[in-house]
């Protein structure tokens, strides 16, 4: 699985420089266009989000985490004191 996200991102990276000059030229006041690339983006930042999640957690499961139990007490108080609890 790993090698073909790395595949599937660096496929996806040349995608996107290629689509630079399209964008520019045919589609700059595009609306489906620009929606588009938000939802992309927003789709882009989730699965990033949730693959440093599962590394966390693969990392905490082999024990070579580097956060300590005073790490999870200091993030469980700001977390409080942010949503005012």
């Amino acid at each position: 699985m790993s090698r073909f996200l790395r595949v599937f991102h660096l496929t996806m990276l040349f995608v996107w420089l290629g689509m630079i000059y399209p964008t520019v030229v045919f589609w700059k006041e595009s609306i489906l266009w620009i929606a588009i690339m938000s939802v992309w983006a927003n789709v882009a930042g989730e699965f990033a989000s949730y693959q440093g999640a599962r590394a966390e957690k693969k990392q905490d499961e082999n024990g070579n985490g580097s956060s300590t139990s005073t790490d999870k007490d200091v993030n469980e108080k700001l977390y409080k004191a942010i949503m005012g609890i």
